[in-house]
């Protein structure tokens, strides 16, 4: 798939063989993983590969993609966690919880007339487009692509509802935003879904599974760097989002290959411990802390 089209096997079909005809070709495959293999959520992480690759192949809007992979990746992990598959467990987590750093699980602030509010809104999209419009509840008088998180009355939640449904009528997309509007990050949901990753990823390394867990670091590293944003402004401390026993990924020149700290997780850090070389430290304060874990898997290099 990443291949240029030169350095591709010639094609069995008429067709070209293009990047967008293998993208297709994958997303049948998958399709059919998970009508064959139910169980398994192998094809249920395939899937969200498939709408990462949406943006550049297919058009779709940025942030529809990403509400797409949220929705494949948390059905994939919600599917490993019964069929006892840390791999995928682990590595969904982690592009689920990238997936909502890019706005995709849809919560949006208001500021209106009537003060300020926060909904969720359905940010899907089938794989060719934006989302396709849905019927107005006349009963209930309410659209049914978002919900109400957060109102101070039913008074204030009926102007909400009048609010998106004026923008149903005028058939604004819902990952469109008015200068109003702005996109809220649930950070304590990447908060939970990492530390949940970890606590696989530090079993699988156990069982003797090291730098070929995970493949390619870059969605690590996005979560890490939000989550540090979040330390910045002092919403939580680096204590509270755990700390790994080793990088689960395998550090290429596409994903920069940089060191975090083994325990802060501060990008880019030229130390390592002297002893397995396998972990890097910012100070040696850190370092410090971190031995009551590290100490376990600290082999001589």
């Amino acid at each position: 798939y990443r291949l240029d089209n030169s350095e591709r096997a010639p094609s069995p079909f008429d067709a070209k063989l293009s990047t967008c005809m293998l993208l297709d070709e994958i997303e049948t495959f998958s399709r059919e993983q998970m009508k064959f293999r139910p169980s398994c959520a192998t094809g249920l992480f395939n899937m969200g590969w498939v709408a990462m690759q949406c943006p550049s192949r297919r058009k779709t809007d940025p942030v529809a993609a990403a509400a797409n992979c949220l929705h494949w990746y948390t059905k994939a992990y919600e599917v490993a966690d019964c069929d006892k598959d840390d791999f995928v467990s682990a590595a969904a987590r982690i592009e689920a919880a990238a997936s909502i750093g890019l706005s995709a699980a849809g919560a949006v602030g208001i500021i209106a007339d009537f003060e300020t509010a926060v909904v969720r809104r359905d940010f899907r999209s089938e794989f060719g487009g934006m989302m396709k419009k849905v019927k107005v509840n006349k009963k209930a008088g309410s659209v049914t692509q978002y919900d109400i998180i957060d109102c101070l009355s039913r008074d204030h939640a009926r102007k909400i509802m009048e609010y998106e449904e004026n923008r149903f009528e005028k058939d604004i997309p819902t990952t469109v935003l008015l200068k109003s509007e702005c996109h809220l990050i649930e950070w304590w949901e990447m908060l939970r879904l990492w530390n949940e990753a970890t606590k696989y990823f530090d079993i699988l390394k156990k069982i003797g599974f090291g730098y070929f867990v995970y493949g390619e670091t870059t969605q690590w590293e996005s979560i890490l760097e939000q989550l540090h944003k979040w330390v910045e402004v002092k919403k939580l401390t680096v204590e509270q989002f755990a700390s790994p026993v080793y990088d689960p990924g395998i550090p290429v020149m596409r994903d920069r290959g940089q060191k975090n700290c083994g325990f802060c997780n501060k990008a880019n850090v030229p130390k390592s411990c002297s002893r397995c070389k396998a972990v890097s430290y910012c100070s040696q304060d850190c370092q410090r802390k971190h031995w009551k874990n590290h100490k376990v898997y600290c082999c001589p290099h």
